[in-house]
């Protein structure tokens, strides 16, 4: 197999707890890779069967010619147009062979270009959820702050109300910062083609 689809892939599928943290790009790439693999044994399997089975049609006919005495005796004949057709038909499952290479080749390309894309989305949202956190946790303290000041009725009911809903505000943010990161984070697990867990305990073997 030539190009990307040539590798030679293993893909190690282990428990993985739903979060917003992404295994390596090697084991996403791999595994995206390993799907168009499979898909495309299974479209050459039928042309690779027809090219072995191609040579039974170069066996000779079996027949009967008679002698000058006008004994019988078997003969075996061989028909020049079926030998072209075969190596003409050969020509074409090769042909075949190559286009459906050639597209699963492009097919493949244009996903990791695709799963790319998503992966440095996700850096880049991640590195915002990062950033809103370290802002939560300083509003986390003036909270706190606010709360003892509210005790000791050091602030007014309606200041201390105003603070409170501010840190709602910034908690429901994050919270849907986080959301959005997970989607994100769906989004590239179904692009690789990639499971969370070992899914092969609950298949059963395709007949």
């Amino acid at each position: 197999m030539r190009g990307l689809l040539s590798i030679s892939l293993i893909i190690f599928f282990t428990s993985i707890l739903l979060c917003q943290d992404l295994p390596a790009d090697s084991l996403l790439y791999n595994s995206l890779a390993n799907h168009y693999q499979s898909l495309l044994s299974a479209d050459l399997k039928e042309i690779d069967l027809k090219k072995k089975k191609s040579w039974t049609k170069y066996l000779p006919s079996i027949g009967l010619t008679y002698t000058v005495s006008g004994s019988p005796r078997p003969s075996l004949g061989y028909n020049p147009l079926s030998i072209l057709a075969v190596n003409e038909g050969k020509e074409l499952l090769e042909l075949k062979r190559s286009s459906i290479v050639m597209k699963y080749e492009n097919q493949l390309y244009s996903e990791f270009v695709k799963l790319e894309n998503l992966i440095l989305d996700y850096k880049a949202d991640l590195k915002s959820v990062d950033q809103r956190k370290k802002l939560k946790e300083i509003d986390d303290k003036l909270m706190e702050m606010a709360e003892e000041k509210y005790n000791l009725e050091m602030i007014k009911p309606s200041q201390y109300l105003a603070e409170k809903k501010k840190h709602l505000e910034m908690e429901i943010a994050v919270s849907e910062l986080e959301e959005e990161l997970q989607k994100r984070v769906n989004q590239i697990y179904n692009t690789a083609k990639l499971s969370r867990t070992n899914l092969s305990r609950f298949l059963s073997p395709l007949e």
